[in-house]
């Protein structure tokens, strides 16, 4: 599953998909019985407790399990129902037209720190 190649964790996206389902379905995920514990310190936990102390010390690692537990707890108390096609949906608002146009160009604005190239 998790292997060193030079120096480095390897870890796929599926793997990391099963991680965040199983740490879902684990007790770690029930906030009740972890009640003082944060989320990405019962993700360590939860990786220790599997073996996997070296993807609950790596940074980088640690931090792309806990993203995806996020993501899997947000789909599975959001969850989109058949036929809801509010995922498709632009998000309504003014977006950019609600910034003022600029006659100010970007060169003349800063023109004091003399002629340069890009």
């Amino acid at each position: 599953m998790v292997y060193k190649e030079n120096g480095l964790l390897q870890l796929t996206d599926t793997e990391v998909d099963a991680l965040a389902r199983q740490f879902v379905s684990s007790p770690y995920a029930d906030r009740s019985k972890y009640s003082d514990w944060s989320l990405d310190r019962r993700v360590e936990g939860f990786l220790h407790q599997r073996g996997l102390g070296l993807l609950a010390e790596d940074g980088d690692a640690h931090e792309l399990i806990l993203e995806t537990v996020m993501r899997h707890i947000s789909a599975a108390t959001h969850p989109v129902q058949p036929g809801d096609d509010r995922a498709d949906q632009r998000p309504v608002g003014r977006g950019l037209l609600s910034l003022s146009p600029t006659t100010t160009r970007w060169s003349d604005e800063h023109s004091q720190y003399g002629d340069f190239e890009i």
